[in-house]
């Protein structure tokens, strides 16, 4: 029999105003890509900035600065190379948490990225540096960057996924070296939520997943219950209610365990399948 450990459950459906709703299409274009760079105020850039289209995205570059607009998703990620993530030798980032939300809003604010009531704080991530001397002595660690994330919500919903984010990052002295953005606009509502189907359901369907893949032991460390908006890469038409499982699972031979996931549409009259998954589930290492 499977051991599947439940560490941390949902006993029952949540009482939400949740809909169905249905999502404007990406519509990615050069144009697109140049309004958005005039709203980050790049137009200084503009002036000899070459755009390049391919597969998946279209680009717009000048010197340091990077700007990709994802097809399928919509998303946006702009980068100044030349600060993103780059140790000047000497910098050590200073301000707390609660202070790196507070400029990102402001930021999220000045560009007009999202309305104020539209997201939360979700967490801040820090980029660490080390050096030593060339006596593997004086030992030092520095933090460079903050990456300061925010979630989305939807009728007081959190947007749960790799999608409906939004990361400003800031170096040591408050400033933005570059940002990401996934967050498709809502068009209209798709149809009422008849009914959630209750979690336990949600568990069973899980269960026989795990046993369809051959994995035998699984700690499921947590439920949780919102919206779900896929990746960079996803052509998404609707936003609808999920239950969202993490999962770990432990690697062959006792060396170590990965991180999962595993996504159940929550309505009882949901509209097709969120996720079609592969044939192996693979491991998405995250930034710490």
């Amino acid at each position: 029999m499977p051991e599947i450990n439940f560490l941390n459950r949902m006993e029952k459906a949540p009482d939400l105003p949740v809909k169905i709703y249905s999502l404007q299409r990406a519509g990615v274009s050069t144009r697109k890509v140049l309004e958005f760079a005039k709203q980050m105020g790049l137009e200084a850039v503009l002036e000899k900035a070459r755009l390049q289209t391919e597969k998946d995205r279209i680009i717009l570059a000048q010197g340091q600065i990077l700007l990709q607009c994802f097809k399928e998703s919509g998303g946006i990620r702009f980068i100044d190379q030349s600060r993103w993530m780059v140790d000047d030798q000497k910098s050590d980032l200073a301000f707390d948490d609660e202070k790196a939300f507070e400029m990102a809003r402001a930021i999220i604010k000045k560009h007009k990225l999202a309305k104020a009531d539209e997201f939360k704080p979700l967490k801040v991530t820090h980029l660490h540096v080390g050096s030593m001397d060339e006596k593997m002595k004086n030992v030092q660690e520095r933090v460079i960057d903050a990456g300061v994330i925010f979630q989305r919500m939807v009728d007081g919903v959190p947007v749960l996924g790799p999608g409906g984010k939004l990361m400003i990052f800031l170096d040591a002295e408050g400033g933005m070296t570059g940002l990401e953005k996934i967050w498709r606009p809502i068009q209209e509502v798709f149809r009422k939520v008849e009914g959630l189907r209750e979690p336990k359901l949600a568990e069973n369907q899980l269960v026989r997943f795990l046993k369809t893949r051959g994995i035998q032991k699984a700690d499921v460390e947590s439920a949780e219950f919102g919206y779900f908006e896929l990746g960079w890469h996803d052509r998404q038409q609707t936003l609808q209610p999920a239950y969202v499982f993490k999962l770990r699972l432990p690697l062959n031979e006792g060396e170590g365990y990965m991180k999962s996931a595993f996504v159940v549409e929550a309505a009882k009259n949901a509209v097709g399948t969120l996720i079609r998954y592969k044939r192996v589930m693979e491991e998405q290492p995250p930034r710490k």
